[in-house]
């Protein structure tokens, strides 16, 4: 009888870790999947800010060929004027990389210092309340990108084709707030 008795205990004690071991797994498994559905929703939002900063863009895009139609149907109107402040959404080039040989650019210049700092580099000028001051710094999609366009020059060619330099910057936040995307383009148009 003595026999029996120890074989019961022994059985217990074998029960008792393999329950332990089983709370481990399942503990270990549900942190795993936690884990792997908070990737997954951080990686849909910042597909999501990328899809609108890419809308940003397209809108950027839209603008330029817009100010460039209306310059040659107008037969030289200036449409916009590209300024330091960023007036607009519509930036002056830094010093270093505006180039032109052009004797009247297509774009006109506020007359202040240019800046020494591009402006999507410059505080303020991207932030989500850029649209919202009283001289707006950044334009904005009807999905809350926001962006800006820089006038960076233009050439004629030896065979009078005229070549314009653009480049947007377009930043956009997803549904969480950590969440930004900031995109740029460069844009070569010729007319």
């Amino acid at each position: 009888m003595n026999n029996n008795f120890k074989q019961r205990g022994f059985s217990l004690i074998m029960v008792m870790i393999l329950m332990v071991v089983i709370a481990l797994l399942v503990i270990v498994t549900v942190q795993s999947s936690g884990t792997e559905m908070r990737i997954s929703t951080n990686e849909a939002d910042r597909k999501f800010a990328l899809s609108k900063a890419e809308d940003g863009l397209r809108a950027g895009e839209h603008i330029i060929q817009t100010l460039l139609d209306d310059y040659i149907i107008s037969n030289g109107s200036r449409q916009a004027v590209f300024s330091g402040s960023c007036a607009n959404g519509f930036c002056s080039p830094t010093k270093d990389s505006f180039t032109t040989d052009q004797k009247t650019p297509t774009f006109e210049f506020d007359s202040a210092e240019p800046p020494t700092i591009s402006a999507w580099e410059r505080a303020g000028v991207l932030d989500v309340g850029c649209h919202q001051r009283t001289q707006p710094t950044c334009r904005v999609t009807q999905d809350g990108a926001r962006y800006i366009i820089e006038y960076l020059g233009g050439r004629v060619t030896t065979d009078n084709e005229n070549y314009e330099y653009f480049r947007i910057t377009s930043r956009a936040s997803g549904n969480n707030a950590d969440t930004d995307v900031l995109l740029q383009t460069y844009i070569e148009v010729e007319y």
